[in-house]
């Protein structure tokens, strides 16, 4: 059996990093209605009080981190499909660290965990010899500190390499 978490009260992690949807590559990248309700999201989370939303989070996430120590197989999940997801996702990753995953065990709930459900453990959820990927470069290390996850120098897809600024040329305004 596989758990799936979507934490819907991640919301509350924008209180602790509101400027995450500052990142430009947000504005070229997401469709302006996606980039104004994270926008709007991040705003109400530093205005308003989410001691509520915050121990919500706690408990699913605590829920997530029991079931992961437990042996069963976790999911990051997010439950939509639209653009813009990415930011929810993140803090969702940040949300299991915070109450008791190690960072790799969280960034294992988006990679080799989902790949292992689905059946396509043997191609795809970790780097090794015979198996396709897709390589995000990242400033920093994720592995010890989830929060650098956001810092992409440059990806590589299908062999070929790409930096920030290539993925945002074509988009840029």
């Amino acid at each position: 059996m596989w758990d799936i978490s979507t934490a819907f009260a991640s919301i509350a992690m924008y209180a602790e990093d509101p400027k995450i949807v500052n990142d430009p590559r947000l504005d070229v990248l997401d469709p302006p209605w996606a980039q104004k309700a994270m926008v709007q999201n991040s705003r109400r989370a530093v205005k308003t009080d989410q001691s509520v939303t915050a121990q919500s989070l706690k408990r699913e996430d605590e829920t997530v981190v029991s079931f992961y120590k437990s042996g069963d197989e976790i999911m990051a999940g997010i439950d939509s499909a639209t653009p813009g997801a990415q930011i929810p996702l993140h803090l969702s990753l940040r949300a299991e660290v915070k109450y008791g995953l190690k960072p790799w065990e969280a960034l294992q709930t988006a990679t080799i965990l989902p790949a292992r459900a689905f059946g396509y453990e043997r191609d795809l959820g970790s780097v090794e010899v015979g198996k396709l990927a897709d390589l995000t470069i990242i400033n920093g290390d994720p592995l010890a500190n989830i929060n650098d996850l956001i810092k992409v120098n440059s990806v590589i897809v299908n062999g070929r390499y790409y930096s920030t600024a290539d993925l945002m040329k074509p988009f840029s305004k």
